[in-house]
């Protein structure tokens, strides 16, 4: 699947998380997912690189985190959807792209481990499952609502919200941490900016008593501030 995969798995993975509907298919269906599912363990930063024909399908977060985005030529990034433990993603774009196209690009944001299902496998399933089919298309459209969501934040609203959100999903997503395992770096490249304008802003959110940042860790101290910043007040 990649020239960065690590060790294939031997074991057998739990899919319930990831697909909801598991446990309504035959044991006959079960295995034949089993028996097409490519799963792979990656560390933090490396990129996910499909080598075979067909690209599209099911992408599963098994454990760790997904980061998709788009890199231009000079180094800049932006992120356009991130992915959880227990979530999934629709790959539906790939085997369709044409020369110049704007590919996205996986990456394992932490430790993780990634499942990955062909088409080809599903759509055999989805005729005989119909809530295979409707979950790949609640799924793909999530996905899409998603990266727009994500898209209109960054290109609509001050960098100091923008950050503010970024910090606050990366603790969300790891609560048992305490802190946002995140560097300045590695914000700058979620919002399409530079480290220098991303540390400015840091500096300010650390000299209100927003948060306390060090050593590639934010620790939020006005979880409340930080939401009201980033337009979540509303949220629990």
């Amino acid at each position: 699947m990649s020239s960065t995969e690590k060790n294939r798995t031997k074991r057998s993975y739990d899919f319930t998380p990831c697909l909801p509907f598991w446990d309504a298919l035959t044991s006959s269906q079960q295995q034949m997912l089993r028996l097409n599912t490519i799963v792979r363990s990656y560390r933090a930063g490396d990129n996910v690189v499909f080598s075979m024909p067909e690209r599209n399908g099911l992408f599963l977060v098994l454990s760790g985190g997904l980061r998709v985005f788009i890199a231009t030529d000079t180094g800049r990034e932006i992120t356009l959807l991130s992915v959880v433990s227990g979530g999934c993603c629709v790959l539906n774009t790939l085997d369709s792209a044409e020369p110049g196209d704007t590919m996205p690009i996986l990456q394992a944001s932490s430790d993780a481990v990634f499942a990955y299902i062909n088409i080809v496998a599903l759509r055999p399933l989805c005729a005989e499952a119909p809530v295979v089919e409707q979950f790949l298309r609640s799924t793909a459209a999530r996905n899409v609502q998603k990266v727009l969501n994500n898209i209109e934040y960054y290109f609509f609203h001050p960098l100091r919200s923008c950050i503010a959100r970024v910090v606050l999903e990366k603790a969300d997503a790891h609560p048992e941490d305490g802190f946002a395992r995140i560097t300045h770096e590695e914000i700058s490249h979620h919002l399409g900016t530079t480290r220098e304008v991303v540390s400015r802003e840091i500096n300010y959110l650390r000299h209100t008593g927003f948060i306390k940042s060090g050593r590639g860790r934010i620790t939020l101290l006005d979880r409340a501030g930080l939401r009201t910043l980033a337009g979540r007040s509303g949220e629990e």
